[in-house]
């Protein structure tokens, strides 16, 4: 609120001053009879500073109030927008765990079918043949070329060449 001179008021209404006369209650006299004496002025010069700064005083109480509902809205939008990345968040980690979830369920499953590369037999037999290319007969008397870069190449040679002596005994 404009801080509004006395002198400055009076002057530019002129020295001609008209009595009005309002009734109020004896509460709100005293509290602008207050008011006044510690502004250092009268209840008169109050009175008439109100009356001649009340219509900007409405205009800005109408700005107050549009900017409280501007942040009231903003509030609620923030909070909206807030709560949905939120639940976007959670939905990812929810996704993000249930493919994990299931990551590690496929890893449980092929674990035991692993196992074969950790034996010790293949492991010696392998550094027996790494890094040397081999010819493999299969059992139907077929051939491919083989290089013994890993264990799996080993056991694709052993698993081709093999032979089964009798079938029917198995």
């Amino acid at each position: 609120m404009k801080k509004v001179n006395n002198e400055q008021t009076i002057k530019s209404k002129g020295n001609r001053k008209v009595a009005i006369s309002a009734k109020i209650s004896s509460d709100l006299k005293n509290k602008l009879l207050q008011e006044a004496q510690a502004m250092g002025i009268s209840l008169s010069e109050l009175i008439e500073i109100i009356l001649a700064t009340k219509d900007n005083l409405m205009a800005e109480l109408e700005t107050l109030k549009q900017e409280v509902m501007e942040l009231k809205t903003y509030v609620a939008v923030s909070q909206n927008n807030y709560s949905l990345e939120r639940n976007q968040s959670l939905l990812q980690l929810e996704n993000s765990y249930a493919e994990k979830q299931k990551i590690n369920e496929w890893i449980n499953s092929i674990v035991p079918y692993l196992e074969i590369y950790k034996d010790s037999r293949l492991q010696e037999l392998f550094e027996s043949v790494k890094g040397k290319t081999d010819t493999v007969e299969t059992s139907d008397k077929r051939t491919f070329p083989i290089t013994y870069t890993t264990t799996k190449d080993l056991l694709t040679a052993m698993i081709h060449s093999y032979e089964l002596n009798n079938p029917e005994k198995c």
